[in-house]
């Protein structure tokens, strides 16, 4: 990034939050991530996801077994 566009950058964060939009030329940034990308700024820390994503097998039994009727057999 240009040296321009930093001192521009400084001035223009003086009064500003840290998810308020700065634009530079075609790129938009946040206050916090330009920060970290060219002030050495530290990120912030975000929580840990879990991803909870259940797979659902294509041949899965669909049988509802508290169906009238439903018998449950055994494998013995």
């Amino acid at each position: 990034m240009k040296k321009k566009t930093i001192e521009q950058f400084k001035t223009w964060s003086l009064d500003k939050q840290d998810d308020d939009i700065f634009v530079a030329g075609t790129e938009l940034w946040t206050k916090h991530d330009f920060s970290v990308a060219f002030l050495g700024e530290t990120p912030k820390k975000t929580a840990n996801t879990i991803n909870i994503d259940v797979k659902v097998e294509e041949h899965a039994d669909l049988e509802r077994p508290l169906e009238t009727g439903h018998i449950e057999e055994s494998g013995d």
